[in-house]
């Protein structure tokens, strides 16, 4: 989930990392058109709310920009870990595409900030 994951507002950041991976698609010959909105879940969050979880998920050590805006983040708290899927990178730094598809991988990350604000990110209805 980018910075960009408004989901109904964007921002200058979420714009800049929308705009990376278009690049990165276009060099990798693919036709790319950017999307009005982004959907988690079927759901849209406010701007101001996506910020907070892209702000959590950058203290936790994830860059948002790597998450897919689909993805779930799942907070253990028996192990104090986040795992979510990320967009997988080639050694060049460049994402990996098959086919129609950038590729996928599970991450799991120690859980440096607790979620302090209500509902975790997975579980906020919009």
């Amino acid at each position: 989930m980018s910075d960009s994951t408004d989901l109904g507002a964007t921002s200058a950041e979420a714009l800049e990392g929308a705009e990376r991976m278009a690049a990165e698609l276009r060099k990798a010959g693919w036709r790319v058109e950017p999307p009005s909105t982004t959907p988690i879940t079927g759901l849209l969050m406010s701007d101001e709310y996506r910020k907070r979880v892209c702000q959590w998920v950058r203290d936790n050590g994830l860059d948002p920009s790597d998450i897919p805006a689909d993805a779930d983040i799942r907070i253990d708290h028996d192990r104090d870990t986040i795992t979510t899927d990320v967009f997988a990178r080639g050694e060049d730094g460049n994402l990996v595409v098959t086919g129609n598809h950038v590729l996928r991988k599970r991450a799991t990350v120690p859980l440096r900030k607790p979620w302090s604000d209500g509902d975790p990110p997975a579980d906020h209805p919009a």
